[in-house]
């Protein structure tokens, strides 16, 4: 999902404020520009971004696993996330 956040701000002519996308604030950037501002995508994936930032952490830094329930739901957003911006950028 990160990677399609930032074509998505890319796109719209949003830029990171340094050299390269933070998750902070590729987080932040695409809930204010292209959610709350311009009103290109659903709030909803805001959510998604974030809290499949906070599996992918639990699943790569945690001593504990990820389950299979939520491996699953963040495949699902993966899929919706990147339909969207497809969907967006391809007019």
């Amino acid at each position: 999902m990160f990677q399609a956040a930032v074509v998505a701000l890319e796109s719209a002519g949003v830029l990171p404020d340094a050299d390269m996308w933070s998750h902070k604030g590729l987080q932040s950037k695409f809930a204010f520009e292209l959610v709350h501002k311009r009103k290109i995508y659903p709030r909803e994936l805001t959510a998604m971004l974030s809290e499949g930032l906070n599996i992918r952490n639990s699943a790569d830094y945690s001593d504990g696993s990820v389950s299979e329930r939520m491996a699953g739901k963040s495949l699902r957003w993966a899929h919706e996330f990147v339909g969207q911006v497809q969907k967006v950028s391809e007019g």
